[in-house]
């Protein structure tokens, strides 16, 4: 595997792009008129390194690499990549993606208290892609839990976070890998090929967009999310995102691990992020892993 080259803004635009061992150099000129929309925004809290490739076998196992080599790796690091060979969603599902069609990329956050969570980060996370989602191109975005974006029941996003172990690391302050596949110039028939309801942005405003200004934009987006995330916790997120779900008050039902199913009415989350289950005897349940499945079947 190809040794990454940083690419840092706003002080520095130099993107290095690799495939296998071999490199081809964007300008510095070109990198800039990329990423300076976002730089500004995303340099306030996050002291930002892009790793671009064309392809990895995940952006999130890369990202952990990047850390294991160097546990002082700068929050806001970030590793993108236009193809995965082993791309992968919750409960290691596969993610899949055609080469130059979406965008794939981690991102290392670190938390500022103990009770900051992986499932709290999706669920904000979730907001602040809908938020790009629905300024940026006014889609109507709604919000599965715990990690999907959805588009009229048809999938554009996913999201995996995972905790990060760093050597010497605290408690007090964890660290995460946030991944994020965002379908951008995903073709109807490539989406035909998914084992779900799939969409992109092409398929949804007719417009073909480069990897590099959707990534800039996202992290814009997600440089106020996560701030808010960070200083205040996910309670002052938690209704945004029950505004942005689609289906609070629907009957429902969990796939749980072990094969159990649970049925209800979803009830709302909670500061951890777990979902709410209202039970026909009036009973609320917690949730804090599964799958939903609404009654469209999805």
């Amino acid at each position: 595997m190809a040794k990454s080259v940083m690419c840092c803004f706003p002080a520095l635009y130099v993107v290095r792009r690799y495939v296998g061992t071999s490199v081809s150099e964007i300008l510095p000129s070109a990198a800039a008129t990329v990423f300076k929309k976002a730089g500004a925004a995303y340099n306030e809290t996050m002291a930002s390194c892009i790793h671009w490739y064309d392809e990895l076998d995940s952006t999130n196992d890369q990202l952990k690499r990047l850390l294991a080599q160097d546990p002082q790796l700068p929050e806001g690091t970030v590793v993108a990549a236009r193809y995965q060979t082993a791309g992968r969603g919750r409960d290691g599902r596969s993610w899949l993606s055609e080469p130059d069609t979406n965008l794939m990329f981690s991102l290392l956050v670190r938390g500022r208290k103990s009770d900051e969570s992986p499932a709290t980060l999706t669920l904000a996370v979730g907001v602040g892609i809908a938020r790009f989602l629905k300024e940026r191109h006014k889609l109507h975005i709604s919000l599965k839990w715990p990690n999907d974006v959805l588009i009229e029941g048809k999938k554009i996003c996913g999201i995996l976070c995972e905790a990060a172990v760093e050597p010497g690391g605290s408690a007090d302050s964890p660290s995460f890998i946030v991944g994020v596949g965002l379908n951008v110039n995903m073709s109807c028939q490539q989406a035909g090929r998914i084992d779900q309801p799939a969409t992109s942005l092409l398929l949804e405003t007719g417009g073909r967009f480069p990897s590099e200004e959707i990534l800039a934009d996202v992290l814009g987006e997600l440089t106020k999310t996560l701030a808010s995330w960070q200083q205040q916790g996910f309670m002052a997120l938690r209704e945004t995102w029950l505004s942005l779900c689609g289906h609070v008050g629907q009957s429902v039902r969990f796939r749980l691990p072990g094969d159990q199913c649970v049925e209800g009415t979803f009830a709302g989350i909670e500061a951890r992020g777990q979902a709410l289950l209202r039970q026909t005897d009036g009973r609320v349940i917690e949730v804090l892993t599964g799958d939903l499945i609404t009654p469209s079947g999805r």
